[in-house]
């Protein structure tokens, strides 16, 4: 009966006991492939002739060509490399060996992880203790690094009532407002804006969540204003009498920059806070 699959291939295993320079093997095929183990050592393969430049060959690596004989080299070692040789060079014998190491001792993982470089090869043996995630803002807020602060302003006739987190220039800081809570007491439209012109009335840094924690270089700003003020309308709203809304935010501040509470209607009691990050 014919040979339906007209192919062959050999398996062979290189002994590393000791260092090997050149052993020749005698064997036909087109192609090699360093089947495993994955983490298996470099070697250098020359077909045909000793003369003939080494080509080197790491796991899951192939060399594709015509031989009879190979001489391969290796530095010794425990691993026993495994050589699948092959013919013709269009029907590839291939295995595929998934190794899962392992990490001796992870002692920190840094904020932002920061990887230089991989080497032979990162592998992993087990993980013993629940993995659990640390929200960023928990993470930020014991690093001292999270800050807030609320008020308010009074009702004025004929005025609008205010509300700014401001990073003054030359901070030195970047500040980010993650989140504001806003109320008012009779029922209008607002917006948060941009706006990087100081508010009139300084009332003061932010508190450091760390308690205990320095103040932040951010400042709380408020003013009543008989005109409308405020540039990028960022979010426009409607607050009903007395209710109070809390939005999660963005707002990245370089210095000398602001974001504003504007309500849309005058003499209106404003309540306002916000929780910042500043790095």
């Amino acid at each position: 009966m014919p040979d339906l699959f007209p192919y062959r291939y050999r398996q062979l295993t290189i002994d590393l006991t000791s260092t090997l320079t050149d052993f020749e093997y005698p064997v036909q095929g087109e192609r090699i492939y360093y089947e495993g183990p994955s983490d298996g050592p470099e070697l250098t393969i020359r077909l045909q002739a000793r003369n003939n430049d080494g080509i080197r060959l790491r796991p899951q690596g192939e060399i594709i060509g015509p031989f009879t004989r190979l001489y391969i080299s290796g530095a010794s070692s425990v691993l026993v490399p495994r050589l699948i040789v092959s013919s013709p060079k269009e029907i590839a014998v291939l295995g595929r060996d998934v190794n899962v190491g392992n990490i001796n001792t992870l002692q920190t993982i840094v904020n932002p992880v920061t990887v230089s470089s991989i080497t032979n090869p990162v592998t992993v043996a087990s993980i013993t203790a629940a993995v659990a995630a640390k929200d960023f803002r928990l993470d930020r807020a014991q690093a001292g690094a999270l800050y807030q602060r609320g008020g308010f302003k009074a009702a004025s006739v004929g005025n609008y009532s205010y509300h700014q987190i401001f990073n003054p220039a030359a901070s030195g800081k970047t500040v980010v407002v993650l989140g504001v809570e806003v109320g008012c007491t009779s029922g209008t439209e607002c917006q948060l804006m941009q706006y990087n012109t100081e508010l009139g009335t300084d009332v003061g840094t932010l508190y450091n969540l760390l308690s205990g924690g320095s103040a932040s270089s951010a400042h709380y700003r408020n003013t009543h204003d008989g005109s409308t003020i405020g540039t990028n309308g960022l979010n426009y709203f409607y607050l009903a009498a007395n209710d109070v809304k809390f939005f999660d935010r963005f707002d990245v501040l370089g210095e000398g920059e602001g974001l504003l509470f504007a309500p849309g209607s005058s003499n209106i009691r404003t309540l306002f806070s916000a929780l910042i990050w500043e790095f």
